[in-house]
């Protein structure tokens, strides 16, 4: 970070005064779905345990999809569905895990159903007066956040006006950037500063929230402006007003006063679904580890005989953020030919590759090993494969947003690996795909990939 210390030092007391009432607003909504889920579940059911695991599980289903997420603008009305479903899966949970008395089936369901009705309705009345505090919380003129306005013409003029009549979503503009004035063109995204004078006002209005009008952006600049605006301000909202055009992700979708609006995220920024992507990671490669000890052991025994001592193979890949690490994995290539790897893209696999080789890189099982540099942290189970510098070097100067790949953590199998780019396939195509992943990622796209994966394993679509 180029920025002086005092800088630095005052954006980092501006991100604790946000978090420390976020966390204050998710404790008391946790709170709530607590107590209301444990009551209710005490009242009908008189099981201290079963009462425990429901609010557990709610809480769990809630934090999982979305139901703590400071909003802008919280409403009721888009959040029953959503909590009548997750209060059904909680008590269905529960029930699997500490199941109660037998019951004849239509009195089960009518409790059941008592339940979801009373814990819903509770829940969402409880929500009322939080959020109705955490408006008022907002419109106070010291908690007002400053906001920059980027964009041009008639649309841009009303968001603005629009922003400035609520000030409930705790937000004041304090400048407004038409992109189209600032008379340069937008360096290729991933330098260091994508568009330094955009950057320039973001750092002198102070912003801590950027709304970006794509209308009022020049289309080859828009790239450019949102990641500028989600590096240098702590909250990016994209306005799209193209008919019949919608952004992807209800969770990511909200309405400022009206106004549809998409969250920007950069992927570089460290959030609470990196952080449980990461013990995910830590969970379940330690678990195959454990499992699959045995079978990693027969693996390193038939190397050793083919090939001697040094069943590892090490080599410097490159992982998230462009930093380097050393990846393992089970030795494919006979002694003497590990010099080819680190700047061949290809070599003679009927001289340099044996038997065991070549049975252990068709079944996938050489990678194995990676295991340990997930564990470590250097990995992911899913995301892009690394890959070696001096490739990194030569495709970021002639493939167009192949630096884009390095924004999460590299991956054992990733989207365009369970597609079939492998080996000696188009490296755009990788890029797009694996850009594609990260711009999309989610719990479930993992699971997706590792399901996959497991088959394509499984039916021998290796190498």
């Amino acid at each position: 970070d180029r920025r002086p210390a005092h800088r630095r030092g005052a954006r980092h007391r501006r991100r604790l005064a946000t978090r420390l009432p976020a966390a204050g607003y998710r404790l008391t909504l946790v709170l709530l779905d607590l107590s209301v889920s444990g009551g209710v579940s005490l009242l009908l059911n008189g099981a201290p345990g079963r009462a425990a695991a429901t609010g557990t599980m709610l809480v769990v289903f809630q934090a999982a999809m979305g139901g703590y997420r400071p909003r802008r603008s919280p409403g009721l009305v888009d959040a029953v569905l959503p909590t009548v479903a997750r209060v059904l899966l909680a008590d269905v949970a529960a029930g699997r895990l500490l199941p109660s008395a037998s019951a004849a089936f239509p009195v089960a369901a009518l409790r059941m159903l008592e339940f979801v009705l009373a814990v819903s309705a509770l829940t969402l009345a409880g929500r009322v007066p939080v959020h109705r505090a955490a408006r008022s919380f907002r419109s106070r003129p010291a908690r007002l956040r400053a906001t920059v306005v980027v964009g041009g013409g008639p649309v841009t003029d009303r968001v603005a006006d629009r922003l400035d009549r609520h000030p409930e979503l705790g937000l004041t503009v304090t400048a407004r950037v038409d992109p189209r004035q600032l008379g340069e063109a937008a360096p290729p995204p991933g330098t260091a500063d994508d568009w330094p004078r955009l950057t320039r006002a973001l750092l002198r209005t102070r912003a801590r929230v950027a709304v970006v009008v794509c209308e009022g952006v020049p289309p080859g600049l828009l790239d450019a402006v949102a990641r500028t605006a989600a590096r240098y301000s702590g909250e990016v909202w994209a306005v799209v007003t193209t008919p019949g055009l919608l952004p992807a992700g209800a969770r990511g979708r909200e309405y400022l006063a009206g106004i549809p609006v998409a969250r920007v995220v950069d992927a570089r920024r460290i959030t609470p679904g990196r952080r449980a992507k990461r013990l995910f990671d830590f969970v379940v490669a330690s678990a195959l580890t454990a499992a699959l000890g045995w079978l990693m052991l027969l693996c390193a025994v038939a190397v050793w005989l083919e090939g001697g001592p040094g069943v590892l193979f090490r080599q410097r890949r490159v992982g998230c953020l462009g930093r380097e690490f050393t990846l393992v994995k089970f030795r494919t290539v006979r002694p003497g030919g590990e010099h080819h790897a680190d700047t061949s893209w290809s070599f003679d696999h009927r001289t340099l590759v044996g038997p065991v080789g070549r049975f252990l890189r068709k079944t996938s099982l050489d990678e194995l090993p990676q295991l340990w540099n997930v564990i470590r942290g250097d990995m992911s189970l899913v995301g892009p494969r690394p890959e070696r510098p001096h490739f990194v070097a030569a495709f970021g100067a002639s493939v167009p947003d192949y630096g884009l790949r390095h924004r999460m953590p590299a991956g054992m199998t990733g989207w365009a690996q369970v597609n079939g780019l492998r080996g000696d396939t188009s490296i755009e195509d990788r890029v797009r795909y694996d850009n594609y992943y990260i711009d999309h990622w989610s719990f479930g796209a993992d699971l997706r990939i590792l399901l996959m994966t497991v088959r394509a394993v499984l039916v021998r679509e290796g190498r």
